[in-house]
């Protein structure tokens, strides 16, 4: 969770989880090698996928898929990934 702390202050968590609540920012970003390869994969596996592969945020390729619990992250391509 975004909490106040040594991290953040208030108005940093404030503004955070309202760019969180409105998708604008994710709680994690993964890599993969392949994104196609790995979007495929993942969503035969049913994961649920608000955006499919392509050009996203500062852009990356990448798509953008939820948790069973809301959460919603991004997966970029990077040829380095392990």
């Amino acid at each position: 969770p975004v909490e106040e702390g040594t991290i953040f202050t208030r108005k940093q968590v404030e503004n955070l989880q309202d760019l969180i609540r409105h998708e604008i920012f994710s709680y994690g970003v993964f890599r993969c090698s392949n994104l196609n390869e790995t979007y495929l994969e993942l969503q035969q596996k049913g994961v649920k996928f608000l955006m499919k592969p392509g050009e996203g945020f500062l852009g990356q390729y990448e798509a953008a898929f939820t948790d069973d619990s809301g959460n919603w992250f991004r997966l970029t391509e990077d040829p380095d990934a392990v």
